[in-house]
């Protein structure tokens, strides 16, 4: 039997979910202002003239790609960034999943035992704990439902910053 001081409670599992979603945007939002910079690096270099000499035309290409390759090195640190927080939220939606499971589990054996017993106020009480037991499952679903939105909503974002930057790099 798990200890109670191991089981975390509601708001300790809404607030752990708001935490990572809140991360994960915030990285997300970091990578779009890469992304962003990646963009205007790519697009000031393409519409240089570089009609100077040719050792300063070179020297500013080669400028311009360095700043490229920098900014990209930076983009692929943070995407692994946040790769790294939504593995973890992974791994907290399949926690949430077994503590859901167990909830429903411990809601057979309230109503096997429901089943064998004989008086009515006892009867009663365990209806009480039937509900209870049917609102700890809801909770955990809606929490898994929580996590797995974040989860998607981040996956598209970060799918679509990564798609930026490879369809404008430089040729």
């Amino acid at each position: 039997m798990m200890r109670l001081k191991d089981v975390p409670n509601r708001s300790e599992i809404g607030e752990k979910i708001e935490k990572a979603d809140k991360e994960m945007e915030e990285k997300g939002e970091m990578l779009d202002q890469i992304a962003t910079d990646l963009e205007t690096i790519r697009h000031t270099l393409e519409n240089l003239d570089l009609g100077g000499t040719r050792e300063g035309a070179d020297e500013l290409e080669a400028s311009f790609e360095n700043t490229d390759q920098t900014t990209t090195e930076v983009f692929n640190e943070k995407d692994g960034e946040l790769e790294q927080v939504q593995e973890e939220n992974k791994e907290y939606e399949s926690e949430i999943e077994e503590r859901k499971n167990s909830s429903e589990g411990d809601l057979g054996k309230v109503s096997e035992a429901s089943a064998r017993i004989n008086t009515t106020e006892s009867i009663n009480e365990l209806l009480k704990a039937k509900e209870a037991g049917l609102q700890e499952i809801d909770f955990l679903k809606d929490q898994i439902d929580r996590v797995r939105e974040a989860m998607s909503k981040s996956d598209s974002i970060q799918e679509d910053l990564r798609n930026r930057i490879s369809t404008n790099q430089r040729r």
